[in-house]
Formats: structure tokens, sequence, C-alpha cells
């Protein structure tokens, strides 16, 4: 009820997401924050600031990785989990299309989430995101199927790059490669994330959206539901 009052209408709770989400992407570290109607008149009292209009309310960055590298997976390796399970989620929430796009197509961003085991909320987010975002829905129904084909390889890396390594591998129109060379290039050095560069990349994007491997036996029938949302198999 301290974040959400029961009775507060739509705008301020979207506005009480953004504000989340500004927290833990870190937004506001080492910035000045412009302070409120409620909390102005509290700091602007003639005993302590009159006139203060904004401070630095040392709020703390927020890094996907606390300690360690996603290019170098180990026992040392610390996620900042707190940022990885709920920034995207206050971004939807709050309506921040560019934020929550920019987020849910970061290589970078995948990779986290599989090295913190959260494959299923990752798919969850992107479908949240599809349905709050219409105008992004072919961006990221392109990079969600891209995780959907390559989940079981990154669940469970044979190599720390393996993330980045296949986004490399994509075309070079595919979103999920076309982030990863943006992430690339702003690093001071490109090589910290080591890939190999195949000279015959395939040049169209894998019409695959998804591979199952649940059945233990052949599959002998499939159907779509009439909403298309949900699949039935059958197999002996």
């Amino acid at each position: 009820e301290f974040l959400f009052g029961s009775a507060w209408s739509s705008p301020q709770i979207q506005r009480r997401h953004k504000e989340l989400a500004d927290f833990f992407s870190g937004s506001w570290a080492g910035r000045a924050k412009p302070y409120n109607t409620w909390l102005a008149a509290v700091v602007q009292r003639p005993h302590f600031f009159p006139g203060e209009v904004q401070a630095d309310r040392q709020v703390p960055a927020q890094p996907l990785v606390l300690v360690g590298s996603l290019q170098q997976l180990g026992p040392g390796l610390v996620l900042n989990l707190r940022r990885i399970t709920s920034l995207v989620h206050h971004l939807i929430r709050g309506g921040d299309e560019t934020r929550a796009v920019e987020e849910l197509c970061s290589c970078t961003y995948i990779a986290a989430k599989m090295a913190a085991h959260a494959e299923s909320g990752l798919m969850r987010e992107y479908a949240e995101a599809i349905e709050e975002f219409p105008a992004a829905r072919e961006r990221l129904g392109q990079v969600r199927a891209f995780v959907a084909r390559q989940k079981d390889a990154l669940r469970d890396p044979v190599a720390p790059t393996l993330a980045f390594q296949l986004a490399e591998q994509e075309p070079d129109c595919a979103e999920v490669r076309v982030r990863f060379k943006q992430e690339q290039a702003a690093l001071l050095t490109p090589d910290q994330v080591p890939v190999v560069r195949w000279t015959s990349r395939k040049n169209e994007i894998d019409p695959c959206i998804l591979t199952i491997h649940e059945h233990e036996h052949k599959v002998h029938a499939a159907a779509w539901s009439p909403c298309g949302g949900v699949v039935a198999m059958a197999s002996p």
C-alpha cells in the first residue's frame, strides 16, 4: 500500500511504475533529482534548505552484474537479480516503450537473464511487452523467436560468450545482431566480447519461432487453438 495506494487512479499507478523503473535502472545515480511538490515543501522550510529544488539522493547504480562479468561465467559472478527481475516489469507497466524494447532486445540483457536461470520470466516479459506495445511487435517477436530457438543452448552455455556468439551468427538484418553490434561498439575495447566472425553466415532470418523437446516419442498429431495461442500435440 506504501508503493501503490488502493484508491490510486491508473495514471498514478503508471507514474509509480515509472519511478520504480528509474530506481531499478539507476537513472538517477550520481545525478541531482528534482523534488516533487510534497518533498519540496518539507525541504524548503526556513530552517532546512530554503530555495533548494533538487539534490543527489544517493541513488545506487544498477548494473546487470555486480561482481564479475557475463563474459566470464563462474562461481565469482554476482548478478543484480533485483534489476534483472524487476526493471522490465516496471517499464512495461509504466508505459515506457522505448526503454522496455531496448532492454528486451539487448543481447547483454538476454545473457543476464539466462545466467540467472530466468528464461521463463524473459519469455513472459516478451509476451507482455508485445501485448502492451503493438508497434514493437515485429522487433520483439523476432528477438523472442531467437531466444526460443536457442533456449537450450543459452540455458546451459558451453562457453560464457555463447549468447553473444549466437547473436553474431544471425543475419545482418536480425534485431538481436544489430543490438549486439551496437553494444560491442560501445565498449572501450570491443574485443572484450570475443566472437568468431563467420564469413558464410545465413542471410535470411530463421522462420522457426520455437523448438519443443518435451516429447519422448514421435509426435503423430498437432493442432492450434482457434485463437492461435495454444498448440496441442499427441504422441504415444
